[in-house]
């Protein structure tokens, strides 16, 4: 009578296991996976006043780094940039807080670059979208140095965000690159520049094989420790 009593409770409690381990395996199969999100907003990495996302590249250019703007300088006209901004306005570090060099010529063409990095399983679902907005107006967009992306042609680009169209396109596995060419324009006097940018890039994150199998195991550990139990209590 207690062999066929623990005989049956061993295999109530395997059908039990087993129907744990499929529903675990099930949920992380088919459960809604949770989206990635890589940041690349201006002035949301910072060392002090240095983003250390961005770089600028311009004509003449000796120091590639950005840095964020003084308080209240120069909004406006520029757009605010509240301490509680999602983002921050940039400008480089070589001309300093308030000024870009005089021009009275063709207008200068600064670059402002980003990078961010993709594996296989982000690849897959990445997309990209924000807003941006620049003194004076944006030439092009280009990821990974493949067609514009889009752009702004109002010398008062500055004042107002134009809208990047969510892409899906374009990105490579490992290493990507973003830039915003901005084109300022001729000045004879004080000449400021800067950049903005809020968004970043979205992917789904997939469950790795080895999570699933872990997750198995888990299930199966835990609901052998309570089968033991519970033949230890009847045993009593």
């Amino acid at each position: 009578m207690i062999k066929s009593l623990i005989c049956a409770v061993r295999v109530q409690s395997v059908k039990v296991l087993l129907a744990a381990s499929l529903v675990a395996g099930t949920s992380l199969l088919s459960g809604t996976a949770k989206a990635d999100f890589t940041n690349l907003s201006t002035g949301a990495s910072l060392t002090g006043n240095i983003d250390n996302n961005w770089t600028v590249v311009f004509p003449g250019q000796t120091n590639n780094q950005l840095e964020t703007i003084a308080p209240g300088f120069p909004s406006p006209p520029w757009l605010s940039d509240a301490p509680s901004d999602a983002s921050h306005w940039l400008v480089p570090v070589q001309y300093g807080q308030y000024n870009a060099p005089p021009s009275s010529g063709s207008p200068i063409d600064y670059v402002y670059t980003t990078s961010f990095t993709l594996n296989a399983d982000q690849l897959a679902s990445a997309s990209l979208s924000g807003q941006w907005a620049s003194d004076n107006n944006t030439v092009s967009i280009k990821l990974n140095g493949g067609a514009s992306l889009g752009s702004n042609s109002a010398a008062n680009s500055y004042t107002t965000w134009s809208s990047l169209t969510t892409t899906t396109t374009g990105f490579v596995l490992g290493l990507n690159t973003l830039e915003f060419h901005v084109a300022n324009l001729p000045s004879g006097g004080n000449n400021p520049t800067g950049f903005r940018f809020e968004g970043g890039v979205t992917s789904a994150a997939v469950p790795e094989p080895a999570s699933l199998v872990m997750s198995a195991v888990s299930t199966l550990m835990l609901g052998g420790l309570s089968w033991k139990r519970r033949l230890a209590r009847r045993a009593v």
